[in-house]
């Protein structure tokens, strides 16, 4: 009763159930990409800031400065201290590597492990004054002069059509 028919040109046959999952899989992937409107955002170039104006381009180097701290786990982490151009760890049946380094010229060695020092990058996490009412404002301006931009280019055309008509009067 369920089953899902697959039709390819001129053809009709029941398509597997993988098949199937895959196409209703991509029909609700589908319906929610069309779902997704992007004109309810906003993007504006850092760049673009400096020309609204003193107070919005005062927030551009704060805007810079945000950054993420990020730590890092080292306990058990090791490192090869005697390997040498060319050398690769062996491997066992399972696939696993172990202990032992083979080298270029087909000699065997053992692995020397010294344990890896813990990764110590301080990284400053700046939390920039940012008032939201400044950029709502600043993307209110961008958004004003984008549309300014665009109007004032359609003015041109109107003006280079009307000269194109005068002179061919």
């Amino acid at each position: 009763m369920n089953e899902i028919i697959k039709k390819e040109e001129n053809e009709i046959q029941k398509a597997s159930e993988n098949e199937g999952l895959l196409v209703d899989a991509n029909n609700q992937l589908e319906e929610v990409r069309l779902s997704i409107v992007q004109e309810n955002t906003i993007s504006i170039p850092i760049a673009e800031l400096s020309s609204l104006g003193t107070a919005i381009c005062s927030m551009i180097p704060s805007l810079r400065k945000i950054t993420h701290k990020i730590s890092f786990a080292t306990d058990g982490l090791y490192r090869i201290v005697n390997a040498e151009t060319g050398d690769i760890l062996k491997n066992a049946k399972d696939g696993n590597f172990w202990g032992a380094m083979k080298s270029l010229k087909g000699t065997s060695k053992l692995a020397k492990l010294s344990e890896v020092e813990s990764i110590s990058g301080t990284v400053e996490t700046f939390r920039a004054p940012l008032d939201p009412s400044t950029m709502m404002m600043a993307a209110a301006l961008y958004s004003i002069q984008k549309e300014l931009s665009n109007i004032e280019e359609m003015q041109k055309q109107i003006v280079s059509f009307l000269q194109f008509e005068k002179e061919s009067e």
